[in-house]
C-alpha cells in the first residue's frame, strides 16, 4: 500500500513537467490529478488506497492530542481539589488488539495519558490490566482505551 506514495509523486512530478512549470498550484494540481489515477487504479485491483490510512493517522493524533487534554485536566482537577474524593485502584479491561505492535502501542498511549496507567496484560492477551487514578471516571478511561483500539485497528488495517 505504501508503495503507492512514490507513484503518487512520480505522477505529481510529470504532471508539472506538462505544464513546465513548478508554481504551488500546479504541484497541488498534480497531487489531486495523481492521487485521482491511483484511486482509479486500485479500485481496479482491489488494493487498499494509500491516502485513506494517512486520513487514518491523523485523526489518529488529533484524537490523542485531544485526550490528553483532557485527561491531563482531569488530573489537575484531582490534584487541586479541597477534599479529594478519588478511589484509585485497578480494573481489567478487555482486549480487541491481537498483535504485539498494537498492543504495545496502546499501553505506550494510556501511559501518555495521565489518570491511567497500564500495569499488565494477560497471558492470553485477552485483557489489560490498568491502574486508574479514579475507579469513579471509570467509564471515560474505558472509553479512552476504546477509543485508541478504534484508532489503532484503523491506522493498521
Amino acid at each position: 500500500m505504501w508503495q503507492q506514495l512514490p507513484i503518487h509523486i512520480l505522477l505529481t512530478l510529470g504532471w508539472m513537467a506538462l505544464w513546465g512549470s513548478s508554481a504551488w498550484w500546479h504541484a497541488a494540481a498534480g497531487a489531486v490529478v495523481g492521487g485521482a489515477i491511483l484511486y482509479a487504479l486500485t479500485k481496479g485491483t482491489g488494493q487498499p488506497f494509500y491516502l485513506k490510512r494517512v486520513a487514518a493517522l491523523v485523526k489518529f493524533v488529533i484524537v490523542f492530542l485531544w485526550e490528553l487534554i483532557m485527561a491531563a485536566n482531569f488530573v489537575v482537577r484531582i490534584s487541586t481539589a479541597p477534599k479529594p474524593r478519588h478511589r484509585p485502584g485497578i480494573v481489567a479491561l478487555p482486549l480487541r488488539l491481537k498483535t504485539d505492535a498494537t498492543i504495545t502501542a496502546l499501553t505506550h498511549l494510556l501511559s501518555l495519558t495521565p489518570g491511567a496507567v497500564p500495569i499488565g496484560i494477560s497471558p492470553d492477551r485477552s485483557e489489560i490490566f490498568i491502574h486508574c487514578l479514579d475507579l469513579n471516571e471509570l467509564e471515560a478511561v474505558r472509553a479512552s482505551k476504546e477509543r485508541f483500539e478504534d484508532l489503532l485497528l484503523e491506522v493498521t488495517q
